[in-house]
């Protein structure tokens, strides 16, 4: 499996080849290695079969890169992003696009770069101790290769416990952190520096109608799934309208769809699935996830990742499992369908923008009756989205009257209206997306599903999160992707026709995974707890279980 790690002493030349050995053979790594050992550091990268050269060095710098380079005539790799440095330098990272992550040591000025890609697509951590800096794909290399132990942070512990995401640069180990999306993170000698990979500059001045979105939309995103590398890639398909939209815009670069299936509970859309995979011409195999359960596989998870495991992390193994036995190397899922075609929190943040604080309430209104993910949704809003409109508009309110001839008024009227739209950078709901909400795309869930894929020698591809469907999607004014007849209206209207209408036209709804809800009750009764009914009550269970399960694996 892929990955890389490697140590590195930014502002110093010193060698540190005598730990060169030690960090070669990291247990969780297999296939191609390439190693580089020299002036001020060491690095040694594991390449998939299916992905560019993973490491390239020369007598000035080395690069080290997970992931695939999206370039014009196909995709690259590690060589050809260091002759982009060698002429660019620093310049080269700006503006990369791709499913990537890696980094850059300057021998020369003995500097180290971190990057990775807008939508957090490969992770990469680095910890520090003294002088030494570690690197890695996964959090337990980048402490082994900056020598210190993996010691849960007590605050941050506290935080999971009652429900609050360690979200952005921290994780769940004191001393390891994570490069943020889009983010090229320079250290030296004299401390740390960040910029931006790439940013979405032209969405703010560019509006498409909703009908013209929807048109190139079944292009743009089977665009996007055919740059995705992997000679063999297997879909995971559900019954929603994300992963069909992905069936649908590429039906041929499949070696077939897999469905997850729950026989006898409500959440099981097996059948809605398998119409689509019918309608589009795919061939179709079905798993039965309910023989596995959250409690029962937690140890294997907890030993196979660095991070918490959600409620549904015990369904990666199998599922990867499968994947491989109908021979495929990668599996492309429908994640980022929610983030760009769901009335999301960022989205609120544009209606308010333009249309005012009664408009912004009864959206949020409509998202609190449509049940728990509604709510989850306004509570983003409420956190994020309404703080990036109205602090910039609050803290224009202190300004004195000698610095303003006048300040914004205190009531929704034109004039403030007009104010908050002056700042596009903060006020638009969709610029949210890639500067506040985009930390959550830099979380835990996304890094322990590619770890536990990893672990069965799967590789994850999301042709959602691509930069042309970030661009796209974005064009559209929020509330018409929003919709007002149903969710992901936009995405429906770009698909009618090519999917059955039981797709594009039904209503799923809401589908939580029943029977892990069921097994956390049956195992918080069996520990004491009051078995409560309900999504909340469960969610609260699991989240306990798995911190005493961590902690207690730390201990032994």
């Amino acid at each position: 499996m892929g990955g890389l790690i490697g140590a590195f002493s930014p502002g110093c030349v010193a060698s540190l080849a005598g730990d060169a050995d030690a960090l070669s053979e990291p247990e969780a790594f297999r296939g191609e290695r390439s190693c580089w050992s020299g002036p001020g550091g060491h690095v040694t990268a594991y390449r998939w079969t299916w992905e560019p050269v993973p490491l390239a060095f020369d007598g000035r710098c080395v690069v080290a890169l997970q992931g695939d380079l999206f370039v014009e005539g196909g995709t690259q790799g590690a060589p050809w992003l260091l002759e982009r440095y060698r002429r660019s330098g620093p310049e080269a990272l700006r503006g990369l696009d791709g499913e990537f992550a890696g980094l850059v040591w300057d021998v020369a000025s003995g500097a180290l770069l971190l990057f990775r890609d807008a939508f957090a697509t490969r992770p990469i951590f680095f910890a520090r101790d003294g002088g030494r800096v570690g690197v890695g794909t996964e959090i337990r290399q980048a402490a082994r290769a900056a020598g210190i132990p993996l010691k849960a942070d007590p605050r941050l512990a506290e935080l999971e416990a009652n429900g609050l995401p360690t979200e952005g640069r921290k994780t769940f180990w004191l001393g390891v952190s994570r490069v943020l999306p889009s983010e090229a993170l320079r250290i030296d000698g004299g401390g740390s520096t960040s910029s931006a990979v790439w940013s979405l500059p032209a969405f703010v001045q560019r509006r498409c109608e909703a009908a013209e979105v929807a048109r190139v939309l079944p292009d743009t995103l089977g665009r996007a799934v055919l740059r995705r590398s992997g000679t063999r890639q297997i879909l995971l398909l559900s019954g929603g309208l994300d992963s069909t939209s992905i069936a649908a815009a590429a039906p041929g670069r499949f070696e077939g769809a897999l469905t997850l299936s729950y026989p006898g509970y409500e959440c099981d859309d097996a059948e809605r699935a398998r119409s689509v995979a019918r309608f589009v011409g795919l061939r179709h195999d079905v798993l039965d996830i309910t023989a596995w359960g959250p409690v029962r596989s937690l140890a294997d998870t907890m030993r196979d990742c660095d991070q918490l495991p959600g409620m549904t992390a015990y369904q990666v193994r199998p599922a990867m499992e499968r994947v491989r036995s109908l021979g495929a190397e990668v599996a492309v899922l429908g994640l980022g369908g929610d983030d760009f075609f769901l009335p999301p929190a960022v989205a609120l943040a544009d209606v308010l923008s333009r249309e005012g604080p009664k408009a912004a309430l009864c959206a949020v209104a409509d998202l609190v009756r449509d049940g728990a993910t509604g709510r989850v949704h306004a509570r983003a809003f409420a956190r994020h989205a309404l703080r990036s409109v109205l602090v910039p508009w609050l803290k224009h309110m202190l300004v004195p009257v000698t610095e303003s001839s006048r300040r914004p008024p205190l009531l929704w009227d034109s004039g403030a209206r007009a104010h908050v739209a002056g700042w596009r950078n903060v006020s638009n709901g969709w610029w949210a997306i890639f500067t506040v909400l985009a930390r959550a795309w830099s979380g835990s869930a996304r890094e322990t599903l590619e770890q536990l894929a990893a672990r069965e020698g799967v590789g994850l591809a999301f042709p959602f999160f691509d930069r042309a469907i970030a661009e796209l999607a974005t064009s559209a004014w929020a509330d018409a992707v929003m919709g007002r007849r149903r969710r992901k209206e936009l995405l429906a209207q770009a698909f009618r026709g090519r999917l059955p209408a039981l797709i594009t036209d039904g209503w799923r709804g809401l589908l939580p995974p029943e029977p892990a809800l069921e097994e956390v009750q049956r195992s918080a009764a069996r520990q004491g707890a009051a078995a409560q009914p309900g999504i909340a009550p469960a969610v609260r269970a699991w989240r306990r279980i798995r911190l005493e399960a961590r902690l207690a694996g730390q201990k032994e």
